[in-house]
């Protein structure tokens, strides 16, 4: 008998641990196989000779500030006048990536590499693996997330499954190698949303007629909440646009506020819920206000939208509780909100209002609306749609098939929600609503809305599953010869689920493991370039290791004589400051990339300089003609159409507003020693206001920054621009001078269309004459900086048999424009060119050039400019030219000695 009993007990355990096998090897598998894409795939052609590649553009910043921590430790710099060159203002970068990354760095640098401080290469390592731990981590909650929302385990395991394949964004920022902190927005966010619904379960099982019970589920409402507040705190510590979450989270909170008070069920639960969710990170903003500099950043970007919503809360808990007291109509508590909010939305032209709510509201327009500089960048270009037509493309590379099935789960959940007023379905509707909504503004926000992509894709794939299967029983059971061959359930399963993974899976592996398999990392010729540059050249005058004060409101940071920068592309510049360990003018965060002005005057005496009674303009079309929708700033407004004149880098002004923006009673002065400050014999040619003597002075005709510097067509503004920053080294490369001139032409002259056109042109082909586009460089495109670097590298050019003539009509056609080429001539020199245009009637003919590294024009040599090292490798070659590219050029400039 005993041994009987002993033999059950065995059986019984091995069940069970049979059980617990089945039960979560399925999830462990999903696990794997996340780890093996994201660190297994990219790891042999990321780790190489005690060299980790990682991501380009805000990675090598990150690994600058983990490295810096690492030598100060536990100090943490947030002023940076090494990376940010002459911008007096902090910069905030959210501090968890590096507290972890620095953390992770001397654990594994304790673990494996004998200890002390760690190296560049373990910094790199650790920085590198905890995106991808993180992703895998955000998988495993996915999962929980879906048992949680449609408590079924084939649907949550399905929607992981999903999730760690999903290709784009996603796995971008999740993969071994891209050493920044957006995984931790999608991780912490995901989290904080997991806690705040399992505080909303507990809330709909809250009934204020049982006080036995409610102990317990108060219990549950309050550790839930902060557990989720808490998340959120390490979700505002992760990214500098923390308040991006709350639009989402008032609008839910407005919808189930109501809900609870029409269905007559207590709002308190739900106001105390989010009172413990909010109050963390509130508190945490209020300790971040001890940072020197940030104070009205925090203010403006967290403080005031966490009151509101905390306000907001506190309100329409209050009056729920007073209209039930009163005993009114329940629908008079939705007419009071709409009241309120559209009184709100007049108050905000009150000034005092205004200014208090401008900032946080700017932030956020502009993270969903992106304009100006923030338009220029890729990742910022809406998912859905482009040059304004829909596509699709980029959906299909960021979610595949998913999202198909997506927008019908989300269709199918929102008119269920409808019907069974689930609080936590209706988030899931509102938060993958509004990620869909943020996406197609900003493709970035990708990587947030594949968990919801693969919530709701998992949900209907199981759902689209289990129907199928239904109807194929009851054909087999009905004895029907169409699926007599499947007499077996298991068959049928089995090929379901092929199907299944077929359908969903099978898209996002094929992306996925080619996109992991090829690894992240700083192209080789731009770490070869950037070492070669830390190797050979001067020490910039600043200690890459040190930390920085911030200095005075007011005053400028002392750079140490000698200090010099390095003038390249915004894109490049945090890789300038980790691999070349030189300061950059510009960096991936936005700054020093410069803009160009549309303050001009109009040159009654046409002497090219501006006079105190002359006109002075703001050209807001653009044209450089006075028009009706043009600003008078001072003078006697002229007449239409007259020619107006930029202003050159001699005139400045005093920001008397601090707000780097010329506006009318700014004072304008000639700044005759160059020195970019207002001194006794600088001439006051515009404004009442004198500034005192050492005062900071701005150019009126430009933003100063990367952008002018190299469209700059004027050479004596290019060395300007030099002067200003303490240049002395100056990288190119092709993509500057091709695939990224478009943005430094929108940002540093206006418009691409100054420099670049696009005309129609009747090809023949073997199928009979085609219209087909064609692209056209004017002149002014091979006399920019850029142009006469890279491909030039200052030489002096003199063209021959490059000088085309275009002749072209304009023509109209669907309510679009465009330019036709009806010929074109080809001159052996250019001055026949100009000669062959004299003598033509009309003025639709244009000089231009076919390739943009053959001049059609010539340009003279550019002093001080001295080519001192280009990468070996033939990067690309034009049309009509057999000249070897080189992808990365390094000059010297040698007019500061």
């Amino acid at each position: 008998m005993e041994q009987e009993n002993k033999l059950t007990e065995t059986l019984s355990h091995d069940s069970k641990l049979k059980t617990y096998i089945l039960r979560f090897l399925p999830i462990i598998l999903i696990i794997g196989l996340s780890l093996f894409i994201r660190v297994y795939m990219p790891w042999g052609v990321s780790v190489r000779d005690g060299f980790v590649r990682i991501a380009a553009d805000d990675a090598p910043y990150h690994l600058r500030l983990i490295e810096n921590t690492v030598h100060n430790f536990p100090q943490r710099i947030y002023y940076d006048p090494f990376v940010f060159f002459k911008d007096y203002t902090i910069s905030y970068v959210g501090p968890l990536f590096t507290w972890l990354g620095s953390s992770f760095a001397f654990l594994l640098q304790f673990l494996f590499f004998g200890g002390g401080t760690p190296t560049r290469y373990t910094i790199e390592l650790a920085s590198s693996l905890l995106p991808a731990f993180g992703g895998t981590i955000i998988v495993y909650l996915g999962y929980l997330t879906s048992l949680l929302l449609f408590q079924n385990r084939k649907t949550a395991l399905l929607s992981a499954l999903i999730l760690a394949t999903m290709p784009g964004q996603f796995l971008g920022r999740t993969l071994f190698g891209f050493a920044d902190h957006h995984f931790l927005e999608t991780l912490f966010s995901l989290l904080a949303f997991y806690f705040l619904m399992l505080a909303l379960r507990e809330i709909e099982n809250f009934d204020v007629s049982d006080s036995a019970d409610n102990q317990s589920h108060f219990k549950l409402i309050t550790l839930y909440s902060l557990s989720g507040g808490i998340a959120l705190t390490l979700y505002l510590l992760s990214w500098v646009g923390a308040a991006f979450l709350l639009p989402m989270l008032l609008v839910f909170l407005f919808i189930i506020f109501i809900m609870r008070h029409l269905q007559s069920k207590s709002t308190s639960p739900l106001f105390i819920s989010i009172f413990f969710f909010l109050i963390p990170p509130f508190l945490v903003s209020l300790l971040l206000l001890r940072l020197n500099g940030l104070e009205q950043f925090f203010y403006g970007t967290l403080i005031l939208p966490l009151s509101f919503t905390m306000l907001f809360i506190l309100i329409m808990n209050f009056l729920s509780k007073l209209l039930n007291s009163l005993q009114l109509n329940k629908f008079l508590y939705p007419l009071i909100f709409v009241f309120l909010f559209v009184l709100g939305l007049g108050m905000l032209n009150l000034p005092l209002i205004n200014s208090l709510f401008q900032a946080p509201l700017n932030s956020m327009l502009n993270l969903l609306f992106p304009t100006g500089q923030l338009a220029t960048v890729a990742e910022v270009q809406p998912m859905f749609f482009v040059n304004g037509l829909l596509s699709l493309d980029s959906a299909w590379a960021n979610f595949t098939t998913n999202l198909y099935l997506a927008f019908i789960s989300l269709i199918a959940l929102t008119f269920i929600t409808l019907k069974k007023k689930n609080s936590l379905l209706i988030f899931l509707v509102i938060w993958s609503l509004y990620m869909l909504m943020a996406t197609n503004a900003q493709n970035r926000f990708a990587y947030y809305l594949a968990v919801n992509i693969a919530l709701l894709s998992g949900f209907a794939g199981i759902h689209i599953f289990q129907w199928i299967l239904n109807q194929m029983n009851k054909y087999v059971e009905s004895g029907s010869s169409v699926f007599g061959v499947f007499k077996s359930a298991k068959i049928i399963k089995v090929l379901l689920w092929i199907w299944l993974l077929v359908v969903l899976i099978y898209p996002n592996s094929l992306i996925s493991t080619y996109s992991a398999s090829r690894g992240l990392g700083t192209h080789p010729d731009w770490y070869d370039s950037l070492s070669w540059l830390s190797n050979n050249t001067p020490s910039p005058g600043l200690s890459y290791h040190g930390t920085y004060q911030l200095p005075e409101k007011g005053e400028d940071y002392i750079y140490p004589p000698g200090s010099y920068s390095v003038m390249s592309w915004w894109d490049f510049g945090y890789m300038i400051a980790y691999y070349g360990l030189r300061m950059p003018v510009a960096n991936p965060g936005g700054f020093g990339v410069g803009s160009y002005s549309n303050v001009m005057f109009l040159d009654l005496n046409k002497d090219g300089q501006f006079q105190k009674e002359e006109p002075l303009i703001v050209d807001i079309n653009e044209d450089g003609f006075f028009g009706s929708s043009d600003i008078l700033l001072s003078g006697t407004k002229p007449s239409d159409n007259q020619k107006l004149t930029n202003f050159t880098t001699d005139y400045m002004y005093y920001d008397y507003h601090q707000d780097k923006m010329f506006n009318p009673l700014e004072p304008i002065i000639y700044d005759k020693d160059k020195n970019f400050t207002f001194s006794e014999g600088d001439e006051l040619l515009y404004g009442a206001l004198t500034p005192s003597l050492g005062s900071k002075l701005r150019f009126i005709s430009l933003n100063p920054g990367v952008a002018p510097f190299f469209v700059a067509t004027d050479v004596k503004t290019a060395q300007d621009l030099l002067k200003y920053y303490n240049t002395r080294y100056i990288i190119t490369s092709l993509s500057m001078a091709t695939s990224r001139f478009w943005a430094m032409a929108q940002l540093g002259a206006g418009s691409r269309s100054k420099f670049i056109g696009d005309f129609l042109m009747e090809t023949v082909t073997e199928g009979g004459v085609e219209i087909k586009p064609i692209t056209i460089y004017y002149p002014e495109y091979y006399k920019t900086i850029i142009a006469r670097l890279h491909f030039f590298k200052g030489e002096e050019v003199i063209p021959y048999n490059s000088t085309w003539v275009i002749a072209y009509e304009i023509k109209n056609e669907d309510n679009k424009t465009y330019k036709i080429i009806t010929n074109e001539w080809l001159f052996k020199t250019y001055y026949e060119a100009v000669e062959f245009i004299k003598k033509q009637e009309g003025t639709n003919y244009l000089i231009v050039g076919k390739s943009p590294n053959i001049s059609p024009v010539p340009l003279e040599k550019l002093e001080n400019f001295k080519a001192v090292y280009e990468t070996i490798n033939t990067v690309l070659k034009f049309r009509h030219d057999d000249r070897k590219l080189r992808g990365i050029i390094i000059f010297e400039y040698l007019g500061l000695k």
